[in-house]
């Protein structure tokens, strides 16, 4: 039971953290970099770590542009800190985020802009209640999306006939 578990260890490879995911049935060594600037390699439990080190050493200069890249990228896109002014994709395009005081928390698209209506103003907001806004900011934006999406889907399905028209049974 143990043996299938996925184990999590850590190294310093080059002045950075380097995660090292360590699976079962993992067949090749892989290294990622994620936006954050978060590195992780994947190896088989078996290897060393020497020998991870010496597959960090022969993609030195991959991981060395990759971070340069992932620091770019930070900078050009800093963590959202939910509030009037952001700017957030949807559907291709960029609307920027307005908190309006209203009634109830309510989420609407309107115009260039993504307005959310929030009972408390968002001078008054604690970072429990813009958290707790944001999760449920995320959810309708997901939920907004999901039906557009599906709509769509739906209409090239039949347009195509790719959907059957009765149900498998």
């Amino acid at each position: 039971d143990r043996l299938l578990r996925n184990e999590m260890e850590s190294i310093e490879f080059i002045g950075q953290k380097v995660e090292i995911k360590r699976k079962a049935f993992q067949k090749r060594l892989g290294l990622s970099v994620y936006p954050n600037g978060r590195v992780r390699v994947s190896a088989n439990k078996s290897l060393s770590q020497k020998e991870i080190i010496k597959f960090l050493e022969s993609n030195r200069d991959w991981l060395a542009k990759s971070l340069e890249s992932s620091s770019e990228y930070q900078l050009k896109y800093p963590p959202k800190k939910f509030q009037s002014g952001e700017v957030y994709p949807y559907m291709g395009g960029d609307y920027q985020l307005q908190i309006s005081h209203g009634p109830r928390l309510e989420l609407r698209f309107v115009g260039g802009k993504i307005e959310l209506l929030a009972p408390i103003p968002e001078a008054e907001f604690t970072p429990e209640v813009r958290a707790k806004y944001f999760k449920s900011f995320k959810a309708s934006y997901r939920k907004a999306a999901e039906q557009i999406m599906s709509g769509r889907i739906e209409s090239v399905s039949y347009t195509h006939l790719t959907l059957p028209t009765t149900p498998y049974v």
